[in-house]
């Protein structure tokens, strides 16, 4: 996934700039809004935040570039439409049609797809993070991977779990992911959840020949399961507990 597409992305959808039809496609967008019915339409561009599809038929059409942020498109049939850059931020496309659909760079962050049909689906670049709904099949690990590391950087640590969430569902036996995860709810002091995933990690490890991170994982173990009172340097992580989470996070660049 591209950094600056997602930059971009947030960018639009956080202020909803709805772009504004073209002239040449302002009768078929005023069609599809009167009759839910506009297949192999020409929508190139149109702004359509917030409207009201439910199962309107818009096979084929040409989306690409439309502003579908929050639109609701249940049991919508966009089966074979271009939606390539399209913005469908938080919109609801449950029970949806997006077989042979291109999505190619599209918007679906918080997007409802619970019971969509998304086979052969064209996702590439698609920015799915925070997406309901999204089959284990769609998608791939490393951009789930990838963006999980990056909200970590950057603090955001629900963030990161949610796209941890998502690596673990499509490889289950990624250590690294474990110990992600296992980092992050421990920065949101939900210690049982870390401990459980930092556990899982040192298993994987273990069972992949990783002595190097199976040690050091279990250092990071013992030294969280530490009573404070206990640790030498005193309260909260303690410096012996910040020099073995340094060592740690290595295994996850």
């Amino acid at each position: 996934m591209n950094r600056n597409f997602l930059a971009i992305a947030v960018l639009l959808t956080t202020l909803e700039l709805a772009l504004p039809a073209r002239a040449e496609n302002g009768d078929q967008v005023r069609q599809l809004l009167a009759t839910r019915q506009c297949r192999s339409c020409d929508l190139r561009g149109a702004g359509l935040v917030m409207a009201n599809l439910t199962g309107a038929d818009l096979s084929n059409a040409d989306l690409s570039g439309a502003n579908l942020g929050r639109a609701q498109l249940r049991g919508a049939n966009l089966a074979g439409a271009n939606l390539t850059g399209a913005s469908l931020f938080g919109a609801d496309l449950s029970g949806a049609r997006l077989d042979g659909t291109n999505l190619t760079s599209a918007d679906l962050r918080q997007a409802y797809l619970v019971s969509a049909v998304l086979d052969g689906a064209i996702l590439d670049n698609a920015y799915v993070q925070g997406t309901i709904g999204l089959p284990v099949t769609v998608g791939r690990f490393e951009d789930f991977y990838q963006l999980a590391l990056l909200e970590g950087q950057q603090k955001n640590y629900r963030g990161a779990i949610a796209n941890f969430d998502q690596a673990i569902l499509r490889k289950a036996d990624h250590a690294d992911s474990y110990l992600g995860r296992g980092f992050s709810y421990l920065q949101l002091g939900q210690r049982e959840p870390a401990i459980a995933d930092i556990e899982k990690a040192s298993t994987l490890y273990a069972q992949q020949g990783n002595a190097e991170a199976k040690t050091e994982t279990d250092k990071l173990l013992k030294e969280i399961k530490t009573p404070p009172k206990e640790r030498k340097s005193g309260g909260g992580f303690g410096q012996a507990l910040l020099g073995i989470l340094g060592t740690v996070l290595q295994f996850l660049l």
